[in-house]
């Protein structure tokens, strides 16, 4: 580390840049001795966190004083060829570690979809409140069949947006309206209806045989 310290800014970003494509190559190692098929559980939570420690790099490379355009280039390149098999699972991986529903990913264009319909649901939702209204969305497979159950159980209505079938825009509004409208209803009823996993109502609380919460 001290002949790191002792080097020129030329050689020490040269470093660093060998750093980053190292980095890149120890998370695909590590991504390829994931144990098959249930790793431990601490395995994943891991190895998200070392791939999202990689995207430092590029910072630290532009903002160090010995940088130039090959020597910012040459080495995000290289790691950036290393990372294609491990940012294919990492998109989807990560995603769901930091909140987002099954079937989101961190690329540019889905988030920005994403967090777009985020708002509009939020905004929905709390015009839907002011109109005196409760409601929730639900989605996939069998989100028709609590329609009756959260009408008759809450007085809630609920809204199937989509079947099996959805995108990002559904997703994300669906998630921005539900977490604004469940809030309201847990204030009126003192129900959570929220799973926050799933982002959709907590399919125990419709098929249980207890009587709803006034």
């Amino acid at each position: 580390m001290q002949h790191a310290i002792r080097m020129s800014p030329r050689n020490q970003h040269w470093f660093l840049g060998c750093l980053a494509v190292l980095h890149s190559a120890v998370i695909l190692a590590f991504m390829l001795a994931r144990p098959w098929p249930v790793p431990p559980t601490w395995f994943d939570p891991l190895w998200i966190g070392i791939a999202t420690l990689w995207f430092f790099w590029p910072v630290v490379l532009l903002l160090h004083t010995g940088h130039s355009v090959l020597r910012v280039t040459i080495p995000l390149l290289i790691a950036a060829v290393i990372a294609v098999p491990w940012w294919r699972v990492y998109r989807f991986e990560a995603a769901m570690a930091f909140g987002l529903p099954m079937g989101c990913t961190l690329s540019p264009v889905t988030l920005t979809r994403f967090f777009a319909a985020y708002a509009r649901g939020r905004a929905d939702a709390r015009r839907d409140i002011r109109a005196g209204r409760l409601a929730v969305e639900v989605s996939g497979l069998g989100a028709g069949s609590l329609v009756k159950p959260l009408k008759e159980r809450y007085g809630v209505e609920t809204r199937v947006v989509a079947g099996c079938v959805v995108d990002d825009t559904i997703m994300g509004h669906e998630r921005g309206y539900n977490i604004v409208s469940a809030a309201e209803i847990k204030r009126r009823l003192g129900v959570d209806i929220l799973d926050h996993t799933s982002g959709q109502p907590k399919y125990e609380l419709v098929t249980s045989t207890q009587p709803a919460t006034k």
